[in-house]
């Protein structure tokens, strides 16, 4: 009875002094580690970020929704850096201009004389440039390569006379006639200037000049598509008053397709009207 006694006590001094398993009335234990509710933890997350500060997003840096979970092309600007553009290829010079092609140009310079003398040593300059000059006969050819209707201004320099000017546009191939006073000849003069806007005329003559005096003008005359200048009459100048050298006048009778320029000739028929039929 003693022994049994003893080992009640035992047991009770060994056991727990609270259950293993506490009914539910009764509070759990605390423990050292505390749980933060739900909603706390979500609102510290917030504070958290909004303290993070927030990095600028370039709109290149975007990727598109649609290219999610795909593989980046080579060319993306999240896999690189820099991509010079291409040059671009020059357009074929066939495109950007008309093909060049070759004219002839065919000039013949000569005199009052009768019959006519061909004037040579005459220089030619096409376009500003020295290109060559009339031989014995007066005859000067000039190859002419460049685009079509190109525009070719052409001056003829005879010593002591008045520098001819002229123009054609490259079509076809070219002639130009140009006709001087004989030296010392009576039968002609020389047109210095003319005024388009007036229609006055200053005149060069050798030989003695009335007031209200008329005689006709030789001047170039281009066929109906500019390819042959040759000399003709194209006007009448009217004496108006007499200069040291000549005179002012009036030009009348202008003919269709002629030019009047400084080097054109004032014929005196009176003198050698053979010559100007």
């Amino acid at each position: 009875m003693k022994r049994s006694l003893v080992g009640l006590i035992l047991v009770g001094a060994c056991s727990p002094s609270h259950p293993k398993n506490p009914s539910p009335s009764q509070p759990a234990p605390a423990t050292s580690s505390t749980t933060i509710p739900a909603a706390e933890a979500e609102s510290a997350a917030v504070e958290e970020a909004e303290a993070v500060p927030m990095k600028k997003v370039d709109a290149e840096d975007v990727v598109p929704a649609e290219s999610m979970g795909k593989k980046k092309p080579a060319h993306h600007p999240l896999t690189s850096v820099f991509h010079p553009k291409k040059p671009r290829k020059a357009a074929h010079p066939l495109v950007t201009k008309q093909a060049e092609k070759s004219f002839h140009l065919t000039i013949h310079a000569y005199d009052t004389a009768s019959p006519h003398h061909g004037i040579g040593g005459v220089l030619v300059k096409v376009n500003g440039t020295l290109v060559g000059k009339t031989d014995a006969k007066g005859i000067y050819a000039y190859a002419y390569r460049g685009a079509r209707e190109s525009l070719l201004r052409v001056r003829l320099e005879n010593l002591g006379e008045v520098p001819f000017e002229t123009q054609f546009v490259a079509m076809n191939d070219m002639q130009l006639e140009k006709l001087y006073v004989a030296k010392g000849a009576q039968h002609g003069g020389t047109l210095v200037s003319y005024e388009e806007s007036t229609q006055k005329a200053h005149v060069k003559a050798p030989f003695a000049l009335k007031v209200g005096e008329t005689l006709p003008i030789f001047g170039l005359r281009s066929d109906e598509v500019g390819r042959h200048k040759k000399y003709e009459k194209v006007a009448t100048w009217t004496a108006e008053s007499l200069t040291a050298d000549g005179g002012i006048g009036k030009i009348t009778e202008l003919q269709p397709m002629a030019y009047l320029q400084a080097g054109d000739v004032i014929a005196n028929p009176s003198a050698d009207a053979a010559i100007w039929k």
